[in-house]
């Protein structure tokens, strides 16, 4: 593998690993935040009601984002592989 090759493989995969990196951290920690929400909810003391369906709710909408953020970097990763051989035309 030559060197310029091996360096746009690396490029490539770095790009993929920076990609969507604040939206990852928002992700986990609304996870963190539902699975506090539903925990509280159950029990505590004097939960109100909605504490339950809300924590659900907190974690569908941030696997809701996890899942666009794997499928928008899979889009990216597929568009511009670097092992691709262009086609001529």
């Amino acid at each position: 593998m030559k060197d310029e090759e091996l360096e746009r493989r690396q490029e490539w995969i770095r790009t993929i690993r920076l990609m969507h990196r604040n939206k990852r951290l928002a992700g986990y920690l609304t996870c963190v935040l539902g699975i506090i929400l539903v925990l509280w909810g159950r029990f505590g003391i004097g939960a109100p009601a909605w504490a339950i369906p809300a924590g659900i709710a907190v974690i569908f909408a941030a696997w809701v984002l996890f899942i666009y953020v794997l499928w928008d970097r899979w889009r990216w990763a597929k568009a511009n592989d670097p092992s691709k051989t262009e086609s001529p035309r």
